[in-house]
């Protein structure tokens, strides 16, 4: 995901706010208020980092919180403080336990021609920050439309 290789070209300070669109090539580390939409190679967002604005990027870390749609090519990971209010499109998600998600989340990469078909099935999950569980599973086979509900413990 995010190696010693990549460094930080630019940064945006736990005491800074920033109105506007952001476009750079390389990666920027946020630590304060961005209202903008982003276009990055890879965004890490800090714990104290506030984004109001759609994310474009290949790579992108939430530790902090976001409200607005990512679309990354590779990974997206929420960290265990890390918040986002939007829909996800991304080849690969990684959730901390803690994480919030509220929004879709659209897995790239995949072939979606063949969806519909009896034997495909489809999982959602439903998370909640609840004293850091998941509070329900659903399993949906499409075609029959199944439904079982777990539990967590």
């Amino acid at each position: 995901m995010f190696s010693r290789s990549n460094k930080i070209e630019s940064l945006v300070g736990e005491d800074a706010k920033f109105n506007g669109d952001l476009v750079i090539k390389g990666t920027i580390r946020v630590d304060g208020n961005v209202s903008g939409n982003i276009d990055v190679d890879w965004l890490i967002l800090g714990e104290k980092a506030f984004l109001e604005g759609d994310v474009k990027a290949c790579g992108v870390v939430v530790a902090g919180k976001i409200r607005g749609n990512i679309e990354a090519k590779e990974i997206v990971s929420i960290k265990s403080k890390g918040h986002v209010k939007g829909n996800i499109r991304t080849a690969k998600l990684s959730v901390d336990e803690g994480a919030v998600l509220d929004g879709m989340m659209i897995m790239s990469g995949t072939d979606h021609s063949e969806i519909g078909r009896k034997d495909d099935s489809l999982k959602v999950v439903e998370l909640k920050n609840d004293k850091n569980r998941a509070d329900k599973i659903k399993n949906i086979k499409l075609g029959e439309i199944k439904f079982e509900e777990v539990k967590s413990l």
